[in-house]
C-alpha cells in the first residue's frame, strides 16, 4: 500500500463526492477532489462507469466507486429514468459506507440537483452538504430540450432547485452569470461562492515553446462535448468552406464522447470532409496538452442562446496556456474574460464568420502570434491555484480543518 493510501486512510476529514458523470474524465470534479487530497482529506467518489471501467479503483489518492450505469439516454423521459436509478444506487451505497466511514461533509457535483437527496443518511447525521452547481439545472434543461420557462418540469426543476439549496450548508457556482441566477432565486448571497472552472497550470509547466510556422498544413482542434448547443456542426461546415479557399491543406480534430460520435458522421460524409475532419475519443487534460502543442488554432464554436451563452468555456483557458490562438463564438460567457486583442470573435451559428476568421490566420502568422500571446498573459493571472484557494475556503466555512 502506497503512502497516499495510508495516510488517505487516517485522514479525520472524510468527503464523499457524488456526481452524475465519469470520472477522472470530468475535469472539474477531478480537480476539486485532487486539491482537497492534497490538503489532507480522503475523498470518495461515486460517480458512472464508461465501458472497460472497474467498479471500484483509486486515482491519485482519490477512491472511486463507479455505478453500475453506463449509457446517458436522450430522451426527457429516460434521461429522468436514469437520474433517478443513479440516485437510488448512490443513496444505498453512499448510505452503507457512511455508516463505516462516517463521512463529514458530502459535495454533491450537479446535474441534477435532486442528487442531494442521495446524502440524505449523513445529512441525518449531522454531515455538511455542499452543492457545486457546474450548471443551473432548470436553464440546462429548456436549452437541451427547446422548451420555455413556462413548462411544467422546468417550474418542477426550479422547486427542486430551492429544495437542493435548503438542505446544503454551502453551495458553489461555476460562474459569475450563475451566481446572479441563484441568488436571486434560491440561495443567500453569503452561502454562495463562484469557483471559476479553469485549468490546473501544473499541465503546462513543462510545455515546449509554440511554433507559429503551419509546416504544410493547417491544423484545428475542438476538444469536449459535442451536443448540438456546442456547434461542432457549424466547425465542420466552416472548414468544409476553408477547404475550398485555401491552397494549404486543412485538419479537423475532435476530441470528444465517442458515444456523440454518431451525431456528427453524416455531416462529414455529407460534405465529404473524410480526409479533413477526424473524430478522436475524449481524453485527459495530461494527454490532450502534447497534442494541442502540434496545433494551429483552437475553435470555440457554441451557439447563443438560454444556458449555452453565459458559460464559460474552459478550452479558451487551456488554449491560451499553451499559446494557441483561438477563433471563439461571440457570448455573453467568452467575452467576460476574453477581448479582442487575445482570441478572434465570430458571429454565433454563421459558419461563413468563422470560416473567414480562420483564413485571416492562416494568412497571418503575426497575428497566431499576437493572440496567442496575449491571452496567455491572461492564464497567467486567472488559473486553478486560484480558485483552488477558494474552494479550500468553502470548507473552512463549515469547519473543515
Amino acid at each position: 500500500m502506497d503512502n497516499k493510501l495510508i495516510q488517505k486512510d487516517k485522514s479525520k476529514n472524510k468527503i464523499a463526492m457524488v456526481v452524475y458523470s465519469t470520472y477522472p474524465a470530468d475535469s472539474r470534479v477531478r480537480r476539486e477532489a485532487e486539491a482537497l487530497v492534497d490538503f489532507g482529506c480522503a475523498v470518495d467518489i461515486y460517480c458512472l462507469s464508461n465501458n472497460g471501467d472497474t467498479p471500484q479503483e483509486i486515482v491519485n489518492g482519490v477512491t472511486i466507486y463507479r455505478s453500475r450505469l453506463i449509457k446517458r439516454p436522450r430522451g426527457k423521459l429516460m434521461l429522468g429514468c436514469y437520474h433517478t436509478l443513479f440516485l437510488v444506487e448512490t443513496l444505498i451505497k453512499l448510505s452503507l459506507q457512511h455508516l463505516k466511514k462516517r463521512y463529514r461533509v458530502i459535495h454533491i457535483h450537479n446535474v441534477p440537483d435532486i442528487l442531494v437527496l442521495s446524502a440524505l443518511i449523513p445529512w441525518l447525521m449531522q454531515s455538511k452538504i455542499i452543492l457545486d452547481m457546474h450548471e443551473i439545472t432548470p436553464e440546462f434543461f429548456m436549452r437541451k430540450f427547446h422548451v420555455s420557462e413556462k413548462h411544467l418540469l422546468v417550474k418542477l426543476l426550479k422547486l427542486l432547485e430551492i429544495i437542493a439549496v435548503r438542505l446544503t450548508s454551502q453551495v458553489i457556482v461555476a460562474t459569475p452569470f450563475l451566481h446572479n441566477i441563484v441568488t436571486a432565486r434560491s440561495v443567500i448571497p453569503g452561502k454562495c461562492t463562484t469557483i471559476l472552472n479553469l485549468p490546473d497550470s501544473k499541465f503546462f509547466d513543462a510545455v515546449e515553446k509554440k511554433n507559429y510556422h503551419l509546416n504544410g498544413r493547417f491544423k484545428i482542434v475542438y476538444p469536449g462535448t459535442l451536443s448540438e448547443q456546442h456547434g461542432v456542426d457549424i466547425a465542420i461546415k466552416a472548414v468544409q468552406l476553408v477547404k475550398t479557399k485555401v491552397d494549404i491543406p486543412v485538419e479537423f480534430h475532435i476530441y470528444g464522447p465517442t458515444l456523440e460520435h454518431f451525431t456528427l458522421r453524416p455531416l462529414i460524409q455529407k460534405l465529404d470532409l473524410q480526409d479533413n475532419v477526424f473524430l478522436h475519443p475524449l481524453i485527459g487534460l495530461d494527454r490532450l496538452v502534447p497534442i494541442l502543442t502540434t496545433m494551429d488554432v483552437g475553435i470555440v464554436p457554441k451557439r447563443d442562446g438560454v444556458f449555452i451563452g453565459e458559460a464559460i468555456s474552459t478550452k479558451l483557458f487551456e488554449y491560451a496556456a499553451i499559446g494557441l490562438p483561438a477563433v471563439v463564438s461571440k457570448t455573453a460567457g467568452d467575452s467576460l474574460y476574453f477581448d479582442d486583442s487575445m482570441v478572434l470573435f465570430f458571429e454565433p451559428e454563421n459558419e461563413h464568420d468563422l470560416a473567414q476568421k480562420l483564413i485571416e490566420l492562416i494568412k497571418n502568422q503575426d497575428l497566431r502570434f499576437k493572440l496567442a500571446q496575449t491571452a496567455k498573459l491572461m492564464f497567467e493571472k486567472m488559473n486553478w491555484q486560484i480558485e483552488k484557494a477558494k474552494l479550500l475556503s468553502v470548507y473552512h466555512k463549515i469547519g473543515l480543518q
